[in-house]
């Protein structure tokens, strides 16, 4: 398998790397919180956080009443989103999918794109 096809199918981000990213940031950095908020409470519409991971910055934005939807490439990272207590136990249902770039978004309307920087 050459390295482009592995990058795509993104073998080497398995369920442990989810696991060792998801525990050590429980949550999102309070000044980048605030940053993105800002910038969601602008937005003219949908929200849409690419690379989503486990959701530290999507869910909370969805509990505040946003409506944010995410992707990621990674199916681990998006159990691990779906399966996070909070978002179960706050009758939250993220609109999550796979994939790689916003062009697969499975809705056709325009989406403001949050760009997250991860730390």
């Amino acid at each position: 398998m050459d390295r482009d096809s592995n990058i795509k199918t993104l073998d080497t981000y398995l369920s442990l790397c989810t696991e060792v990213y998801d525990l050590s940031k429980l949550n999102p950095p309070e000044d980048a919180y605030a940053f993105y908020r800002d910038y969601a409470m602008r937005a003219n519409g949908p929200i849409l956080e690419p690379m989503c991971g486990p959701g530290h910055f999507l869910l909370p934005l969805l509990e505040e009443g946003f409506n944010v939807h995410g992707f990621d490439a990674s199916d681990p990272m998006l159990r691990a989103l779906d399966a996070k207590a909070k978002a179960k136990t706050k009758n939250l249902e993220p609109t999550i999918w796979k994939g790689f770039d916003q062009s697969s978004s499975p809705s056709d309307k325009d989406e403001s794109i949050v760009y997250e920087c991860r730390k």
